[in-house]
């Protein structure tokens, strides 16, 4: 019994290294099978059956669409396929009738263009062509004038033109008195600056009546009391215990409160006390300057100015003021111009350059300035002089 088992595992035990065996040479055998199909294989052969493999399946695909197709006619009604054919050709025919218009529109708008381009063509042609002329009459013409100036003299060159300031006029003159004999009357300056275009006037505000209701409302603010020339007769002497001390607030208190005047909004005012005098110094602003035309209209500061002076002279039946000119070296057409408007009003005009305008201060750099009293003098009044005796004669050395 024991050695038949023996028998039979030896013979399982052969049996699973065959079998074992056979398996790997059928793997074997089947891995070089199919290398070897593979080496027998074609790539653009294989491509081409894939491609055809393809369109047999696309085939297949449209057929299947057209048989689905056949069927759905089979069972709709003839009638209306019929009718849906009829306006589908009738659209179709819509169609080709607009295409048909638009193509002959597009052809007769082309043919239109064409025709005007045309047209235009001659017409620069002939343009030309007397442009030509011209050119040619002209090139011509230029070899006569060349031959003629070649025979022609130069002329002499015209003697420079020199041009001169007008005579000045003398700030005096003849007033006739009561009794009929003649005295010198001095005028009054009035300072005008011509800068650039721009003429700037600089009148002095201390007749204005603004002005003066202005300065007595201040000196009675102050406690300062003046008689009818503007001298200083009395003042506070709590307030101000010396003189100096009086000028000192007087010259703060106008600083601080300055006048506010219509005519003088583009000038600014500073006080100060030069000798027995309370002074002011007028500064015109950037807007002050006022071009020729400016100064023509009605209301412009220069021809207010003018009336002013007018009317002084009517009231007075004299000419009182003359014009003084402060002209910078390149404002010269600036002065003629104003000085022909200024010679209507009868005012005498006296040009100066302006380095040398009596009454004004050049800064450098900045604005010009000009002077004037205020009308008042914050010192005691000098004595009169005194009157000649039979003794001592009036001039006389001793």
């Amino acid at each position: 019994m024991d050695s038949l088992l023996d028998a039979l595992t030896n013979v399982v035990g052969i049996l699973v290294i065959v079998l074992v065996a056979v398996q790997i040479s059928s793997q074997e055998a089947a891995s070089r099978i199919v290398e070897e199909f593979q080496k027998k294989l074609d790539p653009e052969k294989l491509a081409a059956e894939k491609q055809h493999a393809a369109e047999v399946a696309r085939r297949l695909e449209r057929l299947e669409q057209d048989l689905a197709r056949e069927k759905e006619i089979e069972v709709s009604d003839p009638e209306v396929e019929l009718k849906r054919l009829q306006a589908e050709l009738k659209r179709i025919e819509s169609l080709a009738q607009k295409t048909s218009q638009n193509a002959k529109a597009e052809a007769a708008k082309v043919t239109k263009q064409r025709t005007e381009a045309e047209k235009q063509i001659a017409e620069i042609n002939a343009m030309l062509a007397k442009l030509e002329d011209q050119t040619a009459a002209a090139e011509k013409q230029k070899l006569g004038l060349t031959a003629e100036l070649k025979r022609t003299r130069k002329p002499l060159a015209p003697p420079a033109a020199e041009v001169r300031l007008t005579a000045p006029q003398a700030p005096v003159l003849p007033a006739q008195r009561d009794d009929g004999t003649y005295y010198a009357h001095y005028l009054t300056p009035v300072n005008v600056l011509c800068r650039g275009e721009e003429i700037i006037p600089f009148w002095t505000p201390a007749k204005h009546p603004l002005f003066e209701r202005w300065r007595n409302t201040l000196l009675m603010k102050l406690g300062i009391a003046t008689d009818k020339d503007g001298w200083v007769q009395q003042w506070d002497n709590s307030r101000y215990p010396t003189p100096e001390k009086m000028r000192e607030e007087l010259v703060a208190a106008c600083n601080k409160t300055m006048p506010r005047l219509p005519e003088f909004r583009d000038y600014e005012f500073t006080f100060f006390v030069g000798g027995r005098h309370l002074c002011v110094r007028e500064t015109p602003k950037e807007s002050a300057g006022e071009t020729i035309q400016e100064v023509a209209t009605a209301r412009s500061k220069f021809n207010t100015l003018l009336n002013v002076l007018a009317l002084k002279a009517r009231e007075e039946k004299r000419i009182s003021y003359y014009l003084q000119y402060a002209v910078e070296p390149d404002a010269f057409e600036t002065y003629l111009d104003v000085r022909n408007f200024t010679d209507s009003w009868r005012l005498p005009g006296d040009p100066t350059p302006y380095w040398a305008a009596a009454g004004w201060q050049p800064r450098r750099p900045g604005p010009f300035t000009a002077t004037f009293h205020a009308g008042i003098q914050p010192a005691e009044r000098p004595a009169p002089p005194e009157k000649p005796t039979a003794r001592r004669v009036g001039n006389a050395l001793d």
